[in-house]
């Protein structure tokens, strides 16, 4: 009897401890290579120009639980002497989570994101960071 009584008084009550973080949820993009949005980017193109890209608000990532994923970005892009055209590009695919390494997979590309755990998500794919929070 003692036994069981200590045993008991061991328990944890599951109605007080923390539900487990998880990472399904929409994540809105914050930032990219440090910078707050709008990015900007200047490049050019032989024998049309230089052009601006700028990766704007709303642009997201929505991870799912059936371990699917859509990364949605908003994009401006104005070449010298035209009106700026404004396009919302979408990839869905699907990921996997081993400790706080999201791993998303589309159209035959894996990216590597960290999560911290809580409410930020933060993707590189080698030329750009971006950092996401829900």
């Amino acid at each position: 009897m003692a036994t069981l009584l200590v045993m008991a008084a061991c328990e944890t009550d599951s109605s007080t401890a923390p539900a487990p973080v998880s990472v399904v949820g929409t994540f809105a993009l914050q930032s990219v290579n440090g910078s707050p949005l709008p990015y900007s980017v200047v490049d050019s193109i032989p024998g049309q120009g230089q052009f601006t890209v700028e990766i704007m608000s709303p642009s997201s990532l929505s991870v799912n639980a059936d371990k699917s994923f859509r990364f949605v970005l908003t994009v401006r892009t104005s070449f010298a002497g035209s009106a700026p055209l404004v396009a919302t590009e979408t990839v869905m695919g699907t990921y996997t989570v081993a400790g706080t390494t999201m791993s998303m997979t589309a159209n035959g590309e894996t990216l590597t994101a960290q999560w911290d755990g809580s409410n930020t998500l933060t993707l590189g794919n080698g030329t750009e960071i971006m950092v996401f929070k829900r």
